[in-house]
């Protein structure tokens, strides 16, 4: 998701720790791991949305192509029931 690595991870927990007093350090883990939880949430939410309108897509994209197909056929039987009575 996001390309932290090790070194940038320890330099954001030195800094946090310089600018927060200890005793604020948990109440801010626990608000971190909530945004990161309720971030993690959503991505689930949207990836399964983007999902189910390709599937919506697809879908419609297929039943057009057989409303096409049968389009084709009615003709061709037309045509051919016009060569039969000639």
């Amino acid at each position: 998701m996001f390309q932290i690595g090790f070194v940038e991870l320890v330099i954001l927990v030195i800094v946090v720790i310089v600018f927060l007093k200890p005793e604020d350090l948990p109440a801010f883990f626990r608000k971190i791991g909530r945004v990161l939880g309720e971030l993690k949430s959503f991505t689930r939410a949207f990836k399964w949305k983007m999902t189910e309108m390709e599937i919506e897509e697809n879908r419609k994209k297929k039943e057009a192509a057989n409303q096409k197909s049968s389009d084709s056929d009615i003709i061709e039987n037309n045509e051919a029931s016009a060569d039969k009575k000639e």
